[in-house]
């Protein structure tokens, strides 16, 4: 949560969207506030958007990072309170919508979250983290096939994010989905992933987690869940040439990706595709230049 938070700092910091969002005097205050934010210097960082809004009480910018501000330091009434104004000055503001929604997120107010996380990709479907958290939240609510959908979606929109398999293939465990849930996870592991890590972090034991769905993990799943102590990852060739067709031919990842998640060039891959009953002539956007048409 605190990287979503940052990256919207950084997107803000010495751009465009700065100026457009403040200006005058009060705009000095919020490159240097946004500079201590990204510093961890939050009461230096509160005290230059406060003086921003100070002297431009309609600086929406200054309200949503005096709110990003708060957030941090884990005071999210205020938070949100900061991201209220920010929307009641610009009711289109898509990012105070999804920054309010993991404030409510935060307090366990997770229909309120769902709500501003709707409102968030309405306005910009373009925010993909969005999904993400909002697939957190339905997961919270125990509303697997939502949370999948919404990790699918994040997935598919950007699919060089490695931790995204795993996050959609513990989604997958939570809905006893061994077979989806073992190809998320071993297409994690393969780019490099620490799934046990991440796993072991999340439910403490593989015995809790079995306790917590109410049933035993299979053997493969556990294998997949269990630290390999510095090993690589290692799978049989053909296994993953499989596993990359299935990406693939389930339209979330390009010919590219895929390839590279299998194992092999591109155009191997390409040829391959008749083997694994995909069509040879259907390209997707990365194999069109190439393609002559």
């Amino acid at each position: 949560m605190l990287e979503l938070i940052q990256g919207s700092a950084d997107t803000y910091y010495n751009s465009d969207f700065v100026d457009a969002k403040s200006g005058g005097a009060a705009s000095i205050h919020n490159p240097r506030g946004i500079a201590r934010l990204k510093n961890g210097e939050y009461d230096h960082a509160i005290a230059d958007f406060s003086k921003a809004i100070e002297l431009d009480p309609e600086n929406v910018m200054a309200y949503q990072q005096r709110g990003i501000t708060y957030y941090c330091k884990e005071d999210i009434d205020k938070a949100i309170e900061d991201y209220n104004a920010a929307i009641a000055l610009d009711p289109e503001f898509a990012e105070a919508y999804l920054n309010r929604g993991q404030a409510y997120y935060a307090k366990n107010e997770v229909d309120k979250a769902i709500a501003d996380y709707d409102k968030a990709i309405q306005l910009n479907s373009e925010l993909v983290e969005t999904y993400t958290h909002r697939g957190n939240a339905y997961r919270a609510k125990a509303e697997l096939d939502s949370a999948i959908a919404d990790y699918t979606e994040a997935l598919t929109r950007r699919p060089k994010v490695p931790e995204s398999y795993y996050i959609r293939g513990e989604a997958w465990l939570l809905a006893k989905g061994w077979e989806e849930a073992k190809t998320d996870l071993t297409a994690a592991l393969l780019q490099d992933v620490d799934v046990a890590a991440a796993f072991h972090n999340n439910y403490g034991s593989i015995a809790a987690f079995e306790r917590k769905i109410g049933v035993r993990l299979p053997k493969e799943i556990v294998e997949l869940l269990t630290s390999r102590s510095g090993s690589p990852f290692e799978m049989d060739k053909d296994a993953r040439i499989a596993l990359g067709m299935k990406y693939y031919g389930n339209d979330e990842l390009s010919s590219g990706l895929a390839a590279r998640l299998a194992g092999v060039p591109r155009e191997e891959f390409w040829y391959l595709r008749g083997d694994y009953g995909l069509s040879l002539l259907t390209l997707d956007e990365e194999e069109l230049p190439n393609s002559g048409f």
